[in-house]
């Protein structure tokens, strides 16, 4: 719980390139939705997907959760705005 609660992508989440998608739970009280928000708004060009749900809601509300989620894989999914970036 320590490593969790310390990690931070500040360093770098600015430099993510691929199309992202981000699902925010809005009634989160693990982690709160303004940081949450804070983190999409961190990624260029990303997509948020609100649920009003807490931090479990996968578990808890699927009902709420998994039309957020396919959405949000949809967003990005190549031929439906994103586009599949890959290494050769």
């Amino acid at each position: 719980m320590q490593a969790v609660s310390e990690f931070t992508s500040n360093s770098w989440i600015s430099q993510v390139d691929v199309p992202t998608a981000v699902v925010i739970t809005d009634r989160d009280q693990v982690v709160p939705a303004s940081r949450q928000l804070e983190l999409a708004r961190a990624i260029p060009g990303a997509s948020v997907y609100h649920v009003e749900a807490d931090h479990g809601a996968c578990v808890s509300a699927p009902h709420l959760f998994t039309p957020a989620l396919l959405e949000a894989c949809w967003s990005v999914a190549p031929g439906r705005g994103g586009t599949l970036r890959t290494t050769a």
